[in-house]
């Protein structure tokens, strides 16, 4: 293990739950602008419509939640994904 890896690791043991989930789901939502940035390189003539469409076509299989065994995650408002509580969510 490098010494990065070391720090990084050291890092992770310090936080929360609730921080560790924050950091998946922002390098989720991370992916995501990434992903948009791609689709528009590779169509730069597609509307900013078309581009969300294919990018929300892409990650179809994650869909608007995520789940684990104590967490489903949802998306806010504002577009990023949020943990909420098992127990707090009707099942589907």
């Amino acid at each position: 293990m490098t010494e990065a890896e070391k720090i990084q690791t050291e890092i992770y043991k310090r936080m929360t739950p609730a921080e560790k989930i924050q950091v998946m789901c922002d390098l989720y939502n991370t992916a995501y602008a990434l992903k948009t940035g791609w689709i528009k390189q590779l169509h730069p003539d597609w509307t900013d419509k078309q581009v969300n469409d294919e990018v929300r076509e892409i990650f179809l299989n994650s869909g608007d939640e995520m789940e684990s065994s104590d967490f489903r995650y949802r998306k806010s408002s504002d577009g990023r994904f949020r943990p909420v509580k098992l127990k707090n969510i009707k099942k589907l």
